[in-house]
């Protein structure tokens, strides 16, 4: 690192433009002699205009590089002009490309080292990987795009305008906040919906279970159960991916808990770590039970349905508010222990709006009580996810997903144990 510093400034930059003009010239070589396609210059081409460029960019006037780079584009449209007369396609990125090589020396000189090496790695990928973008293209429809654009008005149009304050005594948290906990639960889900739509299109049951549970848990062990009574897999492999929901959702609670409440997340980590563990470990030994069924082949279950939908954004807000005033009044009237009946009783619904009002507002509790009121949460969450594996699922499945969730409520029974017993919440 020493040697480089003592290196003339003007030269690392005559060195960085030298290499990646060659190298992005090279590349482009390579993808015309693949597809027999007639380029307007070699690998040497686009080193020549990167030299240039630098050169011109040297010179006192910045004359001199409008003139070059009026030239180099008048040479550029004359072989486009061409391409086109002869029936070679109307295709302009190696010309934008051969712009952007001759203009980048300009970049080199007056931007940071990094900033520039860092522009020409980006166009080499953007080069180099046309064939992949142009797959993945194929894929999205104009829904994938109408979804992103959600995305982008609720994260970046509306959160920045909505108020900090509090809503009122009874309600302590703001509506920026409400609506900073639905962008950061729908950024999950979404992340989940294109994990497994574009990365595991054709996956199985397990993978199904672990994604699934990325986006909601309990939802996934309402799809897989029934789906269990169609018996085209292993009742282990039904059971194990039911299980592998139950793991991701203690991943997906303790990133809200580091993005929401790092303190918390400092005091709790280690009892989200073993329940972790041991839940992923009951969803594999279970997966691998071989219970014949009626076919051979694994089931593969289409993903959830798209995650961004305002409706379900209100109505998380609605359950949001609900559980805040409800959280307020049980600890004003009842206290702590009133808070520990209710985190037990939320279980038994959407348990994402009850946490995250928790993370976010100032109820005045200890991080050990909201340690406690958290995997209480999970724990009856897990209890209703059983209900419904017993009552959807056929007779192969529910011996196996009593034993996995009734190891997972013995975890979890442990887990609230050491926090009573370690970090005292009251």
């Amino acid at each position: 690192m020493s040697f480089l510093h003592n290196l003339p400034p003007a030269l690392i930059s005559l060195g960085i433009v030298f290499f990646f003009s060659l190298l992005i010239g090279m590349e482009q070589k390579r993808h015309f002699a693949a597809k027999s396609k007639t380029s307007f210059g070699s690998d040497r081409t686009f080193t020549f205009l990167g030299l240039l460029g630098y050169l011109l960019a040297l010179l006192p006037s910045v004359f001199y590089f409008v003139a070059g780079l009026i030239a180099v584009s008048a040479f550029l449209a004359i072989f486009y002009f061409m391409k086109v007369k002869n029936g070679q396609g109307f295709g302009l990125t190696s010309i934008i490309l051969a712009l952007l090589i001759f203009s980048m020396p300009l970049v080199v000189i007056q931007q940071p080292h990094w900033l520039s090496v860092l522009l020409y790695i980006l166009l080499l990928l953007l080069a180099e990987l046309k064939g992949y973008f142009q797959t993945f293209s194929e894929k999205l429809d104009k829904d994938e795009f109408f979804t992103l654009s959600k995305f982008i008005i609720m994260a970046v149009l509306i959160l920045p305008v909505l108020p900090v304050g509090n809503i009122s005594p009874f309600i302590p948290v703001s509506p920026y906040k409400i609506w900073l906990a639905i962008v950061v639960i729908s950024g999950i889900s979404y992340f989940s919906y294109l994990l497994k739509k574009f990365v595991f299109p054709s996956s199985g049951l397990l993978i199904t279970g672990i994604l699934g549970g990325l986006y909601s848990s309990t939802a996934t062990t309402f799809i897989i159960a029934r789906k269990s009574k169609e018996e085209v897999a292993s009742a282990g492999q039904y059971a194990g991916a039911i299980l592998a929901a139950t793991s991701m959702m203690y991943i997906r609670i303790f990133i809200l808990i580091v993005i929401f409440d790092s303190p918390l997340a400092a005091l709790i980590w280690p009892y989200f770590l073993g329940l972790f563990g041991v839940s992923l470990l009951i969803a594999w030994w279970i997966y691998q039970i071989k219970v014949p069924a009626d076919h051979s082949a694994e089931h593969i279950i289409n993903g959830h349905s798209n995650p961004l939908e305002f409706k379900i954004a209100i109505m998380f807000a609605a359950l949001y508010l609900l559980f805040s005033a409800l959280t307020q009044l049980t600890l004003h009237y009842l206290g702590t222990a009133g808070l520990t009946g209710l985190s037990f009783l939320v279980g038994f619904t959407d348990i994402d709006p009850f946490l995250l009002n928790l993370f976010q507002a100032t109820h005045n509790i200890s991080l050990a009580m909201m340690g406690a009121a958290t995997l209480q949460a999970m724990f009856s969450n897990n209890l209703l996810k059983m209900v419904y594996s017993l009552i959807l699922s056929v007779k192969r499945v529910r011996k196996l997903v009593t034993w996995g969730f009734a190891l997972n409520i013995l975890a979890g029974i442990l887990a609230i144990g050491g926090i009573y017993l370690f970090a005292k919440p009251f």
